[in-house]
């Protein structure tokens, strides 16, 4: 079975290094979570964390990095949203993303279906969709 990609969004920024490193280590446990529970955990907090320290002369604009993870995004099949994600400018991107684009995503980790049932899930919820859509093109 393909494993379904999911995408851990949340905070990465900090006021200091210890709290970039606290965020990049929550999202790592998260990604186990889903690791665990059968899913393609996509985690670009624990992804790009090496290169942002790196990159001392600060090549790469946050900008060019919400880029970068937005490219992440846009090819999972769904995400997850870890407390507190509100406060995060990208993560805000991302949930944006995430609804144009018609990505499912969760904010609770019991919400997440099982990966088993999960094609299937996103089938209907892609037909619910059509649905909807439908209907309010027949009332224009």
């Amino acid at each position: 079975m393909i494993r379904p990609r999911i995408y851990i969004a949340g905070s990465y920024r900090g006021k200091t290094e210890e709290q970039v490193e606290a965020n990049v280590a929550v999202a790592a446990r998260y990604g186990l979570h889903f690791a665990r529970k059968g899913w393609c955990p996509v985690v670009p907090r624990t992804m790009t964390h090496g290169m942002a320290l790196e990159d001392k002369d600060k090549t790469v604009s946050p900008a060019e990095w919400l880029e970068i993870t937005a490219a992440l995004l846009e090819i999972c099949d769904a995400a997850f949203f870890m407390p507190g994600w509100h406060r995060s400018e990208g993560a805000r991107a991302e949930m944006e993303q995430c609804m144009v684009d018609d990505i499912p995503f969760w904010q609770e980790t019991d919400h997440v279906p099982p990966v088993e049932g999960f094609w299937a899930w996103e089938r209907e919820h892609m037909l619910e969709m059509r649905r909807l859509d439908n209907g309010a093109q027949g009332e224009v």
